[in-house]
C-alpha cells in the first residue's frame, strides 16, 4: 500500500519600507487591536470564544469566512498567524502561514518582511500549485503595498485591489490555467 504524498510548501518573501513607526504597523497587523487593518476595510473581526489566539473574519462582499490562529506575537518585531478559509473554495491550499518581521529603520519608519507559506495537499496537480503560486506572489506584494498605504495614510481603508490592469489580466490567465488543469485532471 503506497503512502500518502507529502504536502507541498510554496514560500514567497517580499520586503517594503514604510514611512511610519513600527508601533503603527504592528497595530495594523495585530488581530486583537482596534486598529487592525481588516476592520478599516469593512471586515467583521472577532476573537473565538473558545480557542485562545483564534480570530474569525467575514466581509459582506466575500463568500468565504477566514479563521486566523496567531502563532507568534513578539511585539514589535514579529507577528505570525495561520489562515484557513471556510465557505466557497478560493484555493486548493489547505493552509497559509503568514509571518511579518519588522525592523525599525528610523524613529518614524520601518522595514517589513513578509514571508507567506502556502501548504497544498501532496496530491494537488503541479500545474495548479504553479498557477496558484504565481497568484500568491502577486498577492504578497499587494498585501505589503496595502499595509504601506494604510500605515502612511493613517490606517484608513484602501482599495480592494492595488493590482494593475496588466496584473489583473495575468491573474485571470492563471485562473483559466487552473480551471483547465482541473478539467484534464
Amino acid at each position: 500500500m503506497a503512502g500518502e504524498a507529502a504536502d507541498q510548501h510554496v514560500v514567497h518573501t517580499a520586503e517594503i519600507h514604510i514611512d511610519a513607526p513600527v508601533e503603527t504597523v504592528i497595530g495594523l497587523l495585530d488581530l486583537s487591536a482596534p486598529t487592525n487593518r481588516l476592520l478599516a476595510r469593512g471586515f467583521d473581526l472577532a476573537p473565538d470564544a473558545k480557542v485562545k489566539n483564534r480570530f474569525h473574519a467575514t466581509h459582506a462582499d466575500l463568500p468565504v469566512r477566514f479563521q486566523f490562529d496567531v502563532l507568534d506575537r513578539q511585539f514589535p518585531q514579529a507577528y505570525s498567524y495561520t489562515t484557513r478559509t471556510r465557505g466557497r473554495k478560493v484555493s486548493h491550499a489547505k493552509l497559509g502561514r503568514t509571518h511579518y518581521t519588522l525592523h525599525r529603520e528610523k524613529e518614524e519608519s520601518c522595514g517589513v518582511v513578509l514571508e507567506e507559506t502556502t501548504v497544498y495537499p501532496g496530491d494537488t496537480l503541479p500545474l495548479i500549485v504553479e498557477n496558484e503560486a504565481r497568484i500568491m506572489a502577486l498577492s504578497v506584494r499587494q498585501d505589503l503595498e496595502k499595509l504601506k498605504l494604510q500605515a502612511e495614510d493613517g490606517g484608513g481603508a484602501v482599495p480592494w485591489s492595488t493590482v494593475s490592469e496588466r496584473e489583473t489580466e495575468q491573474i485571470d490567465d492563471l485562473l483559466d490555467g487552473i480551471e483547465a488543469a482541473e478539467a484534464t485532471g
